[in-house]
């Protein structure tokens, strides 16, 4: 007899928004309405997708359609779990209490390690986040486990590594150069 581990929810419970972790207008840098509107439409959007896609899997089980016909479903639930993970992280961060300090700690030296300081990564990464032409979907600060580094990632697909930091460039936004505020925490400024 093996102890297989049971789901902390059941598989088929709708999945529901989590509450806003911030006060919009009291975000600096950014439209209170477009933070709202992102919050609504796209991170409430995937968490409905999410739903339709679960429920869409239970049906075919029930009435046992071949794993062929799952294929489909199955991508995009994984796909929709991921990017709720980023739209959770970058929302979480944009909190008074969100983000990581960097003076001194762990996530400073693993960042001076691999850029050699913090001001070198700042750059880097608003680099990704600024592309020209068509920004990316994501910019992650992760731990790449085979090269034993830290690596800003543009536009991933699938989340693979211990996400650090997460930007979501905003529609019709781009992000500041200033990626931390005097100190400690992460700034979330943007221009238009």
């Amino acid at each position: 007899m093996t102890n297989t581990p049971k789901p902390a929810v059941d598989p088929n419970q709708e999945h529901f928004v989590r509450g806003l972790p911030f006060k919009a207008h009291k975000i600096e840098g950014f439209a209170p309405e477009l933070l709202e509107r992102y919050y609504e439409d796209t991170y409430g959007g995937s968490i409905r997708s999410l739903n339709k896609i679960e429920a869409g899997i239970t049906a075919s089980r029930q009435t046992g359609s071949p794993t062929a016909d799952l294929e489909p479903l199955i991508a995009k639930q994984a796909n929709l779990v991921d990017l709720i993970a980023l739209q959770e992280v970058f929302l979480a961060g944009l909190a008074d209490d969100g983000g990581d300090d960097l003076s001194g700690g762990e996530l400073e030296q693993a960042i001076r390690a691999t850029f050699g300081d913090v001001s070198n990564w700042k750059a880097e990464f608003a680099v990704l986040a600024n592309v020209d032409g068509t920004p990316p979907d994501w910019v992650v600060l992760a731990w790449c486990e085979r090269f034993k580094r830290l690596q800003n990632v543009a536009s991933v697909d699938r989340v693979s590594s211990l996400d650090l930091l997460v930007i979501d460039p905003l529609p019709g936004r781009r992000c500041a150069g200033q990626i931390c505020r005097e100190g400690t925490s992460l700034q979330r400024e943007a221009t238009q």
